[in-house]
């Protein structure tokens, strides 16, 4: 696969203490090293308490290109 938007989440922030946290997001960027997702974008959010939700859709619309469709083709699954 060609992926080369990656975002990152790291969800139920809600449930861990800032310090855990800041922890937990070194070792994403540790784990993320030498991947096609090093570098990209990593948000802490909150499903059930909806943190972050809107940063991750204007993420989504300002960065993430819509791919180029052909309709003419037959569909075929990923």
């Amino acid at each position: 696969m060609n992926l080369n938007s990656i975002l990152v989440l790291q969800n139920k922030i809600d449930l861990v203490k800032e310090v855990q946290a800041k922890e937990q997001y070194q070792q994403i960027i540790d784990f993320l090293k030498n991947t096609n997702a090093e570098g990209a974008p990593i948000i802490q959010i909150s499903a059930m308490l909806k943190y972050n939700m809107e940063v991750i859709c204007e993420y989504i619309i300002r960065k993430i290109p819509v791919p180029l469709r052909d309709f003419t083709s037959k569909p075929r699954l990923i």
